[in-house]
């Protein structure tokens, strides 16, 4: 596109690294490893029960990282970070 003089703008296309919700999958998702479920019933339960364990105070720690993991992005030119 550059060729036909289209001006482009440098955007991350999909940055997990920005979303907060991703570490709240991921500590899911590592309970459930260590717990499977057998049945779709039982993994509802279980997905719930790790639910309710997230406190606020967790939501709102993830919600603080914000400006680091902005930081990150930014520093790592768009690329992954530790996030």
């Amino acid at each position: 596109m550059e060729e036909d003089n289209v001006p482009l703008l440098n955007w991350v296309s999909s940055s997990l690294d920005l979303s907060p919700i991703e570490t709240l999958w991921h500590e899911m998702k590592k309970v459930l490893r260590q717990h499977p479920a057998r049945t779709i019933t039982e993994l509802r339960q279980k997905l719930q029960e790790i639910w309710d364990c997230f406190t606020p105070t967790f939501s709102q720690n993830l919600v603080n990282t914000m400006p680091q993991r902005i930081s990150a992005v930014i520093r790592n030119k768009g690329d992954v970070t530790q996030w």
